[in-house]
């Protein structure tokens, strides 16, 4: 029983490749490399412990950085540097992903901002085979010759935006890189995906209702689809609930403990689930902000983020 769990489940963990978060718009640069913000720095670090009652389950952490440079207060243009680390751990399974992005954002009018967006990312799989027993001793699975793997990788992102929409297009894992001299299984390609991410604010006295959809189409897998819906109040508490198409709904729980730092809880558990063990997820997000560019704000500023 342990062996399908510790090989079963990692497999088609890592096949989907792009970990679904509940703060997935905190989180937002990691889905498309065209997001970010022309006022502040961001730092954020998150962590999703998946499927907490499967003995392997997966485990996710993604901390990020993002800065504004090369900003022109007279015509409103940016670019943005930032740099993301991906740890995603299932079973016997690791996954590092380190990733470099940068970002150029200009205004179309003085009302929508386009901005064009890359990330360049290096990724090791590896198998820990330490304690490792496969059912049988020539076992195809795991080649335990080799137990790492190196490939590199690269995303585009395109965003539209004012201060009250966003419309974000994204390609990820565009190479698709094979990882079968690692793990001998149909599962092991990395597959490639088209992110699509759009949102809209409403202001109502002190609070601001949220709608966002995303969609991500991958190449084999079947078609992610969520639905979220966020309640701010007075930027000091957000309350999230998401929808999602594989029978799983994620809330959130948002405080902002001052203008630059916050801390944001998630939870997702599946509606339909018949296991006898439960597959639910929690989330832990710390976000620190900072704002670095005091000029800007007297001037006309278009964006979402």
């Amino acid at each position: 029983m342990l062996f399908i769990i510790y090989l079963f489940l990692p497999l088609r963990f890592l096949s989907q490749q792009k970990p679904v978060f509940s703060n997935f718009l905190e989180t937002s640069v990691y889905l498309n490399p065209a997001i970010a913000s022309p006022l502040k720095s961001n730092f954020f670090i998150n962590h999703k412990i998946q499927w907490s009652g499967f003995i392997g389950a997966p485990k996710v952490f993604l901390a990020g950085f993002q800065k504004p440079i090369l900003l022109n207060s007279t015509n409103s243009t940016f670019s943005n540097i930032g740099t993301l680390f991906l740890s995603e751990k299932a079973g016997v399974f690791n996954s590092t992903t380190l990733s470099i992005n940068y970002s150029y954002s200009f205004l179309c009018n003085d009302r929508l901002r386009c901005s064009f967006g890359t990330s360049l990312n290096l990724q090791q799989i590896s198998v820990d085979v330490t304690n490792f027993n496969p059912h049988q001793s020539n076992d195809p699975l795991i080649n335990k010759s080799r137990t790492a793997l190196l490939n590199p990788d690269f995303s585009l992102g395109l965003l539209f935006s004012n201060q009250n929409n966003f419309f974000g297009l994204s390609a990820n894992n565009v190479l698709e890189n094979n990882w079968k001299n690692l793990v001998g299984s149909q599962l092991s390609k990395t597959e490639s995906s088209i992110t699509l991410l759009l949102g809209r604010k409403f202001h109502i006295s002190s609070f601001v209702f949220s709608p966002t959809l995303l969609l991500n189409r991958y190449s084999k897998s079947n078609t992610l689809l969520l639905l979220a819906i966020d309640l701010e109040y007075n930027n000091l508490l957000t309350l999230g609930l998401s929808l999602k198409n594989d029978d799983a709904i994620q809330s959130r729980l948002k405080v902002n403990l001052s203008s630059k730092i916050m801390i944001t809880y998630g939870y997702e558990f599946y509606y339909l689930s018949n296991e006898i063990n439960p597959i639910n997820s929690h989330e832990f997000l710390l976000t620190f902000r900072s704002s670095i560019v005091e000029k800007l704000k007297r001037s006309t500023i278009v964006s979402y983020f």
